[in-house]
């Protein structure tokens, strides 16, 4: 989702989707994950924070039932909204799944346009689907006037991945997306889904993501099954939640009958310490140790949950060896996608290094993002949309 790189573009484009009606926009961030993978879905923590890559979502009424709706790059599509359906795998679905959970919850809404497109890539693992379902419910909310709480706009925007586009996500996402904070993380617990906000104090580091180029085929039906194994390891404890479980439990002869019920447990309970641990670190600026704790969490995510792939594995080793490189994991679900990389900003060229690298043993030239922690998602400002291009790329080092 990146064109039209001129503000006035844009403005154009608005015009005409929106027939001279002034419409509401909203910006909408994707999100990293600095540490906390695979414990949404088990009532665990997490660190994600918002990121200065957004999805613009905006919106203006209609006289008549029809939603009449336009992605940058994905095309047009019109429906009824007595006729909103499920059909995963295209973009719309996420938007009548928002307009779905919406009317679903009591709430009155009528026909719209919408325009969505930003600079978010797609497939990087940095939550375009959450952000575009975020800025849709936080449009449609302003738009109808409807008082729709945050953290009923993230349960909406959870509702519409999980019915119309088939995506049993977790809360993080979300979360990020609406409650980010320029220069924090969103320290998330997800059996109480209570947050707050932890200063990153990483003035001296950039945060670089290196994408793999990957992305195997395994990931959807191995997320499921770590849920089911997860779930096996509840049983054999007798807890209700694995957070409930002590690691000097594991060792107790219940689980040794079921070692993978064991790892995955063992990487739960590890993995949720070593957000309690990072963020403390954060806090007192001792990054040295976050870097550590980023790479323990890696080999976790290989050797105990077996999420990682040869690609990923590689980034890791290579970064280990750069001494600009503070710590480094793989980010998101696994099996492809990016690495996370704490990177000295007075290092020079353990990218380019990484890259040629990489490209010599996979075939692969490497993409790499440097991004920032941004704010959450809002409506904008009339002044604020004279300045908006969707062409803004990704800063490349």
């Amino acid at each position: 989702m990146h064109h039209n790189a001129n503000p006035t573009a844009y403005r154009i484009l608005l015009e005409q989707v929106h027939q001279g009606l002034d419409p509401v926009i909203v910006r909408a961030p994707g999100r990293i994950n600095l540490i906390g993978e695979h414990t949404d879905y088990n009532g665990g923590l997490a660190l994600p924070a918002a990121i200065n890559r957004y999805i613009y979502v905006s919106v203006s009424r209609r006289d008549d039932d029809q939603l009449n709706l336009l992605a940058e790059d994905f095309g047009a599509h019109r429906v009824a909204l007595s006729d909103l359906y499920p059909s995963p795998g295209n973009w719309y679905t996420y938007v009548e799944g928002v307009a779905a959970a919406l009317i679903g919850r009591g709430y009155h809404i009528g026909g719209f346009n919408l325009h969505c497109g930003g600079n978010i890539p797609t497939g990087a693992g940095l939550s375009s689907s959450a952000a575009l379902c975020c800025g849709t419910v936080m449009a449609l909310d302003t738009l109808f006037d409807l008082h729709v709480s945050r953290e009923e706009m993230a349960l909406i925007a959870q509702e519409a991945e999980h019915t119309f586009a088939g995506v049993q996500c977790g809360l993080m996402d979300q979360y990020a997306c609406l409650f980010g904070k320029r220069g924090y993380a969103v320290k998330m617990d997800f059996s109480t889904l209570q947050f707050e906000h932890v200063r990153l104090n990483l003035e001296e580091l950039d945060l670089v993501l290196l994408d793999t180029g990957v992305k195997h085929s395994l990931a959807s039906t191995e997320y499921n099954l770590r849920k089911a194994e997860t779930r096996r390891a509840l049983e054999l404890l007798n807890v209700n939640q694995l957070r409930d479980a002590d690691i000097n439990m594991l060792y107790d002869a219940v689980l040794i009958p079921d070692p993978v019920a064991f790892k995955r447990a063992r990487f739960f309970l590890e993995e949720n310490k070593r957000v309690e641990t990072t963020a403390v670190a954060l806090e007192r600026r001792m990054l040295t140790l976050v870097g550590e704790l980023l790479y323990e969490s890696h080999q976790g995510l290989a050797t105990l949950y077996n999420v990682s792939c040869l690609e990923l594995d590689l980034l890791i080793r290579l970064a280990k060896v750069e001494k600009g490189i503070a710590g480094a994991r793989m980010m998101g679900g696994g099996f492809g996608g990016c690495t996370i990389n704490l990177v000295d900003k007075k290092a020079k060229g353990c990218i380019s290094r990484i890259s040629k690298r990489y490209e010599e043993q996979t075939g692969i030239t490497l993409k790499n993002y440097r991004l920032l922690t941004a704010a959450g998602a809002r409506v904008l400002e009339a002044r604020e949309i004279r300045t908006i291009s969707l062409a803004e790329e990704l800063t490349l080092i």
